[in-house]
């Protein structure tokens, strides 16, 4: 009598066992598309690899006007961006000492205050990129069992620029002089959004805004024979500025479940 109940019960519990797994496999499979950003069988995108904190909403600056943006239209675009900035660079110095690259040539200057060398900056790329996403209000929830509720969110966020070395100001200069797309020091933007939440969910605002990214290489020349002295690698991250003056970039609603 056991042993028939034995058997009975595994009939029973094993394909049960399987059908549950395979039920938890299909809720937690997913896919990256960029850094920070994630996707399921259903189409729905989310921050995280656990697609916990689902993405509801996006808006992008387009001509100085806040503007809805597709979710699987921004989610191309962040693809995009991300495999562009993770592709290999062949004009770099790759792998060498990027001091004394060439020596320095001696000559007798024509007076004390003749300069002897000067810089240029060979720009290897310039391309947009995506600043990572960052919160930037509060998180409202909503503990309502039934009713869904829709929340205004008021922000405004600053980004700067930086460098990935310290640069004298010849070098500086040298830089601007170099780069080929405008540079921007700073730029904030003001902006009102409004996002609806879900029964039992919590929900936030997040800005990341557009950067672009320039990389080349600071060189000290000889003055007279214009030889390369030194050389040394730069990345410098600098914020995208709108005609009228605002931060550009990407704003995205969030919600997760309580």
């Amino acid at each position: 009598m056991f042993k028939n109940l034995f058997v009975f019960l595994s009939i029973i519990c094993i394909p049960l066992f399987f059908v549950t797994n395979f039920i938890n496999a299909e809720e937690h499979d997913f896919r990256q598309l960029a850094e920070n950003l994630y996707t399921d069988n259903s189409g729905n995108y989310y921050k995280d690899s656990a697609l916990t904190e689902k993405i509801v909403k996006v808006y992008y600056f387009e001509n100085g006007v806040l503007t809805p943006m597709d979710i699987e239209d921004y989610a191309r675009e962040m693809k995009k961006i991300d495999e562009f900035a993770k592709s290999e660079i062949k004009t770099f110095y790759h792998g060498r000492n990027n001091h004394q690259l060439i020596a320095a040539t001696d000559f007798s200057p024509l007076s004390p205050t003749f300069p002897t060398t000067y810089f240029t900056y060979d720009e290897s790329r310039n391309f947009e990129r995506e600043h990572p996403r960052g919160r930037q209000t509060p998180i409202i929830r909503n503990l309502s069992f039934v009713d869904t509720m829709t929340h205004t969110f008021e922000f405004s966020t600053t980004q700067g620029h930086s460098f990935s070395v310290s640069l004298s100001t010849p070098e500086r200069s040298a830089f601007m002089a170099g780069l080929s797309f405008t540079w921007t020091s700073s730029a904030t933007t003001r902006q009102a959004t409004t996002i609806s939440i879900s029964p039992r969910h919590q929900g936030w605002i997040e800005f990341a805004a557009k950067m672009r990214r320039s990389e080349g290489n600071i060189n000290e020349r000889d003055f007279i024979t214009h030889r390369i002295i030194r050389s040394r690698f730069v990345r410098a991250d600098y914020p995208v500025r709108l005609p009228g003056g605002s931060l550009d970039g990407w704003i995205t609603g969030v919600t997760r479940r309580l």
